[in-house]
């Protein structure tokens, strides 16, 4: 899992290798993983969210390994007493 706290909103990442065979064989060989947070668009694919930032997963073979973005607004709201 990776998270990006930003100001405003948290960024989350999980990403989960889906390599049945090497798992079943006990593979534990390391794998490369990055994951890019801009606000550039990158080459696809790539997931973009609501604050117009961009999150793309780059590893070897996609097809062994799927990804889940979430992000959560954070609200900051400032009560202000008024006296007459």
């Amino acid at each position: 899992m990776v998270e990006f706290d930003l100001p405003s909103d948290t960024i989350t990442c999980i990403i989960a290798n889906v390599e049945a065979v090497a798992a079943e064989l006990r593979n534990v060989a390391a794998r490369k993983v990055s994951v890019t947070l801009s606000s550039q668009v990158p080459l696809a694919p790539y997931q973009e969210f609501a604050n117009g930032l961009m999150a793309k997963v780059v590893v070897a073979d996609t097809s062994l390994w799927r990804n889940f973005f979430s992000q959560v607004f954070v609200v900051i709201r400032q009560s202000i007493r008024v006296r007459c």
